[in-house]
């Protein structure tokens, strides 16, 4: 993914893009990669909808009992959760 990355790399003396440790690659794509506003939305959504599924196929749970919301992308993550890694479930 690093060398794929359309972005600016630090280059050595030759001018080849450096070999870098993991973790710098990792903040380097972080920093250059921009999503469209819908993104986080769509990739909740897709995720209620497979939990949705399993919950109905495998889980045996009832269709009528099983509600997908509309996706809450900000929301603020409790301590020392990341940002984005939180999915609530209620039974109702």
């Amino acid at each position: 993914v690093y060398k794929a990355g359309d972005f600016k790399k630090p280059r050595n003396l030759v001018g080849l893009a450096k070999t870098l440790p993991v973790e710098q690659m990792e903040e380097l794509i972080i920093a250059n990669t921009t999503l469209d506003p819908g993104a986080m939305e769509r990739l909740a959504q897709d995720r209620g909808i497979a939990v949705q599924a399993w919950l109905v196929e495998k889980g045996g749970i009832d269709q009528a009992r099983v509600f997908l919301l509309a996706p809450r992308v900000g929301a603020e993550a409790p301590k020392g959760a990341p940002a984005g890694g939180r999915v609530d479930f209620t039974l109702r």
